[in-house]
């Protein structure tokens, strides 16, 4: 594929973009198949690093998906590109590819790949979910116990389990929820944090059907009345950056009493040298 053909091939995706560039380097790199330049809205792609076209496109549409992102109101304030709002773009460009035809998921097409991954979810990921959901109720009753005998249920978890509080909360609310056993504990989790029924049933059935974890999350935020991506909030970033200032000005406090100890002993060294 030329970079015009490339170029034509997203825009059939997302037609809405703002102007861009695609480049073919001619090169190899062992860094990077591609990369996108937010200053020159490029996307230049590595195409001696393919062993595939359904390599390309895919290394493609993850630019394209930088491109539309940084062109965007939700575009990345920080150098951190690859946040949630980034991934559920990737991931529906993808989805839309695969429906028209333009992209192969090499990942589901048949072959030994695809079978490794059936396999893996039938023996793994599926039984690790239903176990999960059993050790949250496991762990209700020891809750309710720690209750009734005044223990600490925080204590349960870190000292008797060797486990933090968080992962045993998750695992609680989990099991109150009847999710299909076919989800993963992580979609699990993210579902088990939506409290509107409907809402929660939903995005279950859709991650059944193929929606990623972080389009997961990204539909979750976005069904909150703050929505977005928190790290795309100003009032999220606001208490981050608050945050790191009291982290580093109490780093910055005990450089200063470490300073003034060192020169007090280098005092008390250079007097007994005198004497």
């Amino acid at each position: 594929m030329n970079s015009d053909k490339i170029k034509e091939m997203l825009l059939s995706l997302e037609p809405e973009a703002a102007p861009f560039t695609v480049v073919l380097s001619g090169k190899s790199s062992k860094k990077v198949d591609g990369l996108y330049r937010p200053d020159t809205q490029e996307i230049i792609l590595h195409n001696k690093n393919f062993k595939n076209d359904e390599a390309l496109i895919y290394t493609s549409i993850h630019e394209y998906a930088h491109h539309l992102h940084f062109c965007s109101p939700q575009k990345p304030s920080t150098t951190r590109a690859h946040t949630i709002v980034f991934w559920d773009l990737f991931h529906r460009l993808l989805h839309k590819a695969e429906e028209k035809g333009l992209y192969v998921n090499l990942l589901t097409k048949e072959g030994p790949l695809k079978s490794l991954g059936e396999r893996i979810k039938k023996e793994f990921v599926e039984p690790h979910g239903k176990l999960m959901m059993d050790f949250g109720r496991s762990l209700q009753e020891a809750f309710e116990l720690c209750q009734t005998y005044g223990a600490s249920f925080q204590d349960f978890m870190d000292r008797v389990l060797g486990m933090s509080k968080v992962t045993g909360d998750a695992a609680i609310r989990v099991s109150q929820l009847s999710l299909p056993p076919s989800l993963s504990f992580e979609q699990m989790k993210e579902v088990a944090r939506i409290k509107d029924p409907e809402l929660r049933k939903e995005i279950a059935q859709k991650s059944r059907n193929g929606y990623s974890l972080d389009m997961m999350k990204a539909a979750i935020r976005n069904s909150n009345s703050t929505g977005g991506d928190r790290d795309e909030n100003p009032e999220y970033k606001r208490k981050q950056l608050e945050k790191e200032k009291i982290r580093l000005e109490k780093h910055i406090n005990d450089l200063r009493q470490r300073l003034a100890s060192l020169e007090t002993q280098i005092i008390e060294l250079e007097a007994a040298d005198e004497s």
